[in-house]
């Protein structure tokens, strides 16, 4: 089954990027394409910034419309946002099974989070999240809006006239819950939760299992990534880290945050990780090959001057190349996980020793 995450022009392709690779970390049925098109704002002209004050629907709304409001914006009806899906669904040869959602700036007439339709068309509201709600980057909670919004619908919790029983109309944790006042959508993010009454209606509509399973990491691991970024993250260990098919540096332990750093440090540190127990600085050379192979893996592009140079000149000795790129590395690390959790994942060693990076081979996944 795959998700198509879409957006609206004002909705930066960056910010689609990030949504769509945090979501793709977690291996399931679920598979989640990401697509830059760009609508014409021409043929659909709700997109248009430049309208009148109050902005007559296109469609019947489902309820009453919110007039324009200087400051926010012109709200668009749900059938607006929905057009949309509908059209990329058709423009595309969209599998019917298969979900299209929208990623947007605009507000819309019910000034909702997010919906997904029986077409399984859906929205997520993507703005004002980190101002308002979450002190976090967006994309968290956005992400959290698309697997809440597919499981809803595969639990069918909704009827024809409106929310079913499984919407739970005050707060508990669960993904149900229907948070009418929009802050509460900060316990769902703490909590990555679905109650028992929710998992039995689960069991009741027979969702595979193994999709389940890929919902339940994902929203394991957006909550400890939220809870990161909040600074209240306590694991103390022991940490792991995955190395995919894509070359990321994955740490499960914070919901699959992935460790950035350039290609050549990346290649260093993946090398070091295949030998817990240390390469002598005098010993890097003999693995010269072993380095050029995993940095043309990661640069494809690159010729074979080029990563000749790079891996020669950072195993030389007595270039200095490597006590450069290590202290480069634990800095960046540190940068992004902080003095504490950056100890597991860092670099150590003096020279005439081993330099290793302290992690168990047991929580050590390579898989390419």
């Amino acid at each position: 089954m795959k998700i198509h995450l879409i957006r609206s022009p004002e909705y930066e392709s960056e910010n689609l990027n990030e949504v769509h690779q945090l979501l793709s970390s977690y291996n399931g049925p679920l598979e989640f394409e990401m697509n830059g098109y760009e609508f014409d704002k021409d043929e659909f002209y709700f997109l248009q910034y430049a309208l009148y004050p109050f902005h007559n629907f296109k469609f019947k709304s489902w309820s009453k419309k919110t007039n324009f409001i200087k400051g926010i914006g012109y709200p668009l009806s749900w059938e607006e946002l929905f057009s949309l899906c509908s059209y990329f669904r058709k423009k595309f040869n969209i599998n019917k099974n298969d979900f299209v959602f929208l990623l947007t700036y605009r507000v819309n007439s019910l000034n909702w989070f997010s919906h997904c339709n029986e077409e399984r068309n859906g929205f997520i509201h993507a703005a004002d999240w980190d101002k308002y709600y979450v002190q976090a980057h967006h994309k968290y909670p956005v992400a959290y809006q698309v697997i809440e919004n597919v499981l809803q619908n595969l639990m069918k919790i909704e009827t024809i006239d409106g929310p079913g029983e499984f919407v739970h109309f005050y707060s508990m944790g669960c993904i149900n819950d229907f948070c009418l006042d929009k802050r509460q959508v900060i316990l769902k993010l703490r909590t990555a939760d679905i109650c028992s009454d929710c998992f039995k209606r689960i069991l009741k509509m027979k969702i595979r299992p193994d999709l389940i399973d890929q919902v339940l990491q994902i929203l394991e691991g957006l909550r400890a990534q939220f809870l990161f970024k909040k600074g209240i993250n306590r694991i103390a260990g022991p940490f792991s880290i995955v190395i995919d098919e894509n070359f990321k540096l994955l740490i499960p332990q914070l919901g699959n945050k992935e460790l950035i750093l350039e290609p050549l440090f990346s290649t260093l540190y993946i090398l070091l990780l295949k030998y817990p127990e240390g390469i002598r600085l005098k010993d890097l050379s003999d693995h010269n090959n072993e380095l050029k192979n995993i940095y043309k893996k990661m640069n494809p592009n690159l010729s074979k001057t080029q990563i000749d140079k790079s891996i020669d000149e950072l195993t030389k000795p007595i270039s200095g190349s490597f006590s450069q790129k290590k202290s480069k590395i634990n800095k960046k690390i540190t940068t992004q996980l902080g003095e504490t959790i950056s100890r597991h994942f860092q670099i150590t060693g003096k020279r005439g020793e081993p330099f290793r990076i302290s992690l168990s081979p047991d929580n050590t996944d390579i898989r390419f």
